[in-house]
């Protein structure tokens, strides 16, 4: 009893094997008659997609089809900022305030010599022709600062000279009308130094038109004035 009914179960699982096997055939006809397209399946990025189909009448495996990747874009160069031109500034130098500038002082007086004369008027006397003659002393002193070296010029002038005669301590060259006699020291110890150092004689002979006019209006040394006092 036991093998009928073993037997009768294996017959059983047959028929099912049997009918499952000819329904999946079926469904496998529908498929193909729908030719319905397979689901993808997922790919791992970068690779080619592979498609297996497998058909009704067989097991067919699709060649593997070696799909380039699409051709990236190559990002376009990011330009640089371009400098703006820019305007040269001129350079400027930090200068100083301005300070207060002391007035200027004066340059001191150039040195230059004094002449100072002193005068001896001597006796006067008269000539046959109406006219008068006398002896004048001059005392030459140099209180400026620098000495009047030789050879030195020399002047003396009164309109009432007539002529010059007997110099001494110096040399005349004449007498204009105007009564100016001129002339010149040229003796070394003819200096006359500075700072009233010392004094150099000159004199000389005048005849003039006035018993009482001999003392002189003017004197010059080197063209200088002198100043002009009566020694007493």
């Amino acid at each position: 009893m036991r093998v009928v009914g073993f037997l009768l179960m294996a017959q059983c699982l047959l028929m099912s094997s049997s009918l499952g096997l000819a329904a999946a055939r079926t469904l496998l006809q529908d498929q193909t008659t729908l030719s319905l397209p397979p689901i993808p399946t997922a790919e791992p990025i970068g690779t080619a997609p592979q498609t297996n189909v497998t058909g009704v009448a067989g097991n067919t495996t699709a060649p593997m089809q070696n799909s380039t990747a699409p051709p990236t874009s190559t990002p376009a160069p990011i330009p640089t900022s371009v400098p703006l031109p820019t305007t040269a500034m001129p350079a400027t130098s930090a200068s100083a305030p301005p300070t207060s500038t002391p007035a200027a002082t004066p340059p001191p007086p150039a040195a230059v010599p004094y002449c100072t004369a002193d005068i001896q008027p001597g006796t006067v006397w008269s000539n046959y022709d109406g006219t008068y003659m006398s002896v004048v002393n001059i005392y030459m002193v140099n209180y400026g600062s620098i000495d009047i070296p030789t050879p030195w010029t020399f002047s003396i002038m009164n309109p009432d000279y007539l002529e010059v005669f007997q110099t001494w301590n110096w040399e005349s060259s004449g007498i204009d009308s105007a009564g100016k006699a001129t002339g010149y020291a040229n003796q070394y110890w003819q200096t006359v130094m500075a700072s009233g150092r010392n004094q150099v004689n000159i004199g000389a002979i005048f005849k003039g038109s006035s018993p009482q006019n001999f003392y002189p209006r003017a004197i010059t040394v080197n063209g200088q004035p002198c100043y002009i006092q009566q020694l007493r």
